[in-house]
């Protein structure tokens, strides 16, 4: 189209799109990067603030900020490759702002988890807990090495107020030992090596790891496990299981870990959660001992002299003088079937 405007002596257009995206390109940053005017809070920048970020993106002399360089997992140990996975996250930085950069659902399913990863992964911004976790899931969903994959909140407390947190929690393939994934503002809440030999062990490391910083922790929830892969759109439940650090909260901990596996299948073909995990808990009824067994209620029978139904007797009700209709005496000089008398000396009729 420029070269046909020469030839016919026409200055070309310049599209403004077009030197934008040119611009883009050699500076190494995204649209959203550059400009705030396509981001979802662009309605909160200022005319002046707007300005100097246009400067900015017009200077073609600024050089693109570091970009966090993936790590290749394709050999090493569960260990080393889940090490490598936490410095990476950590390179993201963590977002002190306390609004988030992403547009992020999590009840959109697995797809959407994905999605956003790689959206957190082209765009190099700080980010939190959730987006954390979202990237641990992204990266790891097709490690062999782990077997679970299971995210684990936190509700802690500090003085008046509550604070909410969430990892995720993945287990070794080959040793059956628990670690973590994630970011915090304290790195004792974030990564932790698979060296746990339980699940309720980790979660007690991260509560000795909440009072070190002057927190209570007052509960955890537990959810689905994720499948492995890129691709699955299986739908997401991220609190099953609500536990109080009350007594035997451990055991329970513990037994989900290895009924968690059956529950996300039961969820798949239902649609619900089995009963020890649905919030309805039904009192088991008493078992029957195997040498005793129950007695059923004997009916009574009626003696064999006594008549099963009493027989209506017309003449149990008769007067004197009266005379009784239908009776199969012959005292009566009637026929007892359709017999009827006149009662004035009339005749039958």
């Amino acid at each position: 189209m420029a070269r046909c405007q020469e030839l016919i002596g026409e200055e070309p257009i310049h599209d403004p799109l077009k030197q934008f995206r040119n611009q883009q390109s050699t500076i190494g940053l995204s649209k959203k990067a550059m400009t705030a005017k396509t981001h979802r809070t662009h309605k909160e920048v200022d005319p002046g603030t707007q300005s100097l970020i246009d400067r900015i993106a017009d200077d073609s002399s600024l050089k693109a900020p570091p970009m966090p360089k993936r790590p290749n997992l394709k050999s090493g140990t569960t260990k080393s490759k889940l090490q490598a996975l936490s410095r990476y996250i950590h390179a993201f930085e963590y977002n002190h702002t306390g609004k988030s950069y992403f547009k992020m659902s999590r009840d959109r399913g697995l797809k959407h988890v994905h999605f956003t990863a790689r959206e957190i992964i082209r765009e190099a911004l700080p980010i939190q807990c959730v987006e954390a976790v979202f990237l641990a899931v992204h990266l790891t969903a097709e490690l062999e090495c782990l077997d679970l994959r299971v995210p684990l909140s936190f509700k802690s407390k500090c003085g008046e107020a509550h604070y909410r947190h969430i990892v995720l929690a993945v287990r070794d393939a080959s040793t059956g030992k628990w670690g973590s994934l994630g970011i915090s503002r304290r790195k004792v809440l974030a990564f932790k090596e698979p060296s746990f030999e339980s699940l309720s062990t980790l979660v007690l490391d991260f509560q000795l790891s909440y009072k070190q910083c002057d927190h209570d922790l007052v509960k955890i929830y537990l959810g689905l496990p994720f499948p492995s892969g890129l691709h699955s759109v299986d739908p997401i439940k991220w609190r099953v299981l609500k536990q109080e650090l009350t007594d035997e909260w451990a055991k329970r901990v513990d037994k989900y870990s290895k009924d968690c596996n059956w529950v996300r299948e039961y969820h798949l073909s239902t649609g619900g959660l089995p009963e020890p995990y649905n919030g309805t808990t039904k009192e088991p009824k008493a078992a029957v001992p195997k040498n005793k067994k129950r007695r059923r209620k004997k009916k009574k029978k009626k003696a064999p002299d006594e008549p099963a139904d009493e027989e209506y007797d017309p003449e149990k009700y008769a007067e004197e003088g009266d005379e009784v209709l239908g009776s199969d005496s012959d005292e009566s000089g009637c026929e007892s079937d359709g017999a009827v008398v006149a009662s004035d000396g009339g005749e039958e009729s």
